[in-house]
C-alpha cells in the first residue's frame, strides 16, 4: 500500500482535486509494481445531499 500527502507547511495553496489529478501518472506507475493505494483523500468528499429541482433554473 502506499499514501499520497501534500505538505501544507511547503505550500499553503494545496488543492487536494488539482494535486490528486496531477498525480494519477504516480497512481498508474505505482500500481504496475502491484501496491495498491491505501486511504481516502477525505478532502475530495463533498456534496449535497437535497435532492435537486428539476425545475430549478440557473442560479
Amino acid at each position: 500500500h502506499y499514501l499520497k500527502i501534500m505538505d501544507m507547511s511547503r505550500d499553503a495553496h494545496v488543492d487536494p482535486v488539482a494535486d490528486d489529478l496531477a498525480s494519477v501518472t504516480l497512481d498508474l506507475l505505482v500500481s504496475e509494481t502491484g501496491l495498491q493505494r491505501h486511504g481516502v483523500n477525505y478532502l475530495l468528499l463533498w456534496g449535497n445531499d437535497a435532492p435537486e429541482d428539476p425545475r430549478a433554473g440557473p442560479p
